[in-house]
């Protein structure tokens, strides 16, 4: 039993997080003969959660961001209408991609003041930006007033690669969709108002300002800045050594790797 996870992880997982049921996750953890990992850092922070040997790991990558990479006629059909859909909905204007992580906690989920709004409207139209908005499906929705925003979750094809692919900005937190997102080497914008009170309760793999590529924004103010700033600039060197990382691989052919391993133990 291969387990390839779903993403790349900066959040405390397994034997990391507190107050865990040490026996329910031996008698799971136990059953998988082996992990992937998408670097030498990333193996090492998945030994710490799982407790397995550096042996049980296969270097080769995430599949699932073999999508950010293909070129538009390695993209299947059910997909390309998820960005047919997309470019619909979209027009000329440029996505600015928002994709809080879910909380434990349902009072922690992000929430913006009618003042605040007004001022990201403001900001997206003179930029001929639209946000595009996608919550962790066990989530609640979050009020944007009158900000008309692209609900990404009535998408036909509600992969997350597809709606990476497409965005020119990502807004997030803690969600590892910016690890992914660093593979197309776009701007990535954080926006962390409970990051305290995060780090207590569930923490981090990592020291958190230290491996995020740009600033940690805990203040809608601060925030809102750096956005307007990654609409009109290039990404910093930073990013680019996050970048290598977290991935050893930049070829789209972690699914290729992984189908070799296992034919390999057969």
């Amino acid at each position: 039993l291969v387990n390839i996870w779903h993403g790349i992880s900066l959040k405390n997982l397994g034997y990391r997080m507190k107050n865990q049921d040490i026996s329910s996750l031996e008698s799971e953890f136990e059953k998988y003969d082996s992990m992937i990992c998408s670097s030498t850092l990333d193996s090492l922070a998945m030994q710490s959660c799982f407790k397995k040997a550096e042996r049980n790991m296969w270097l080769t990558g995430l599949p699932r961001n073999d999508l950010l990479l293909f070129s538009d006629d390695q993209i299947s059909k059910d997909l390309k209408k998820g960005l047919k859909w997309l470019d619909d909905k979209l027009g000329q204007k440029v996505m600015v991609l928002y994709m809080p992580t879910w909380r434990d906690n349902i009072d922690d989920n992000p929430t913006f003041s009618e003042e605040e709004i007004a001022q990201l409207k403001l900001l997206l139209e003179s930029k001929n930006a639209v946000l595009g908005v996608k919550i962790h499906p066990n989530a609640p929705p979050i009020n944007f007033g009158s900000l008309q925003i692209v609900d990404l979750s009535e998408s036909p094809c509600p992969e997350v690669g597809i709606f990476l692919r497409k965005a020119d900005v990502l807004i997030t937190d803690y969600s590892s969709v910016w690890v992914d997102f660093l593979l197309l080497d776009r701007q990535i914008v954080s926006y962390c108002p409970d990051l305290s009170n995060y780090q207590e309760t569930r923490g981090f793999l990592y020291d958190y300002s230290s491996v995020f590529p740009g600033r940690v924004n805990e203040t809608f103010d601060s925030f809102l800045k750096q956005l307007e700033v990654s609409l009109s600039n290039p990404i910093d060197s930073k990013q680019g050594r996050i970048k290598h990382l977290f991935h050893e691989f930049l070829d789209s052919k972690n699914s290729e790797r992984v189908s070799k391993k296992i034919l390999s133990r057969l």
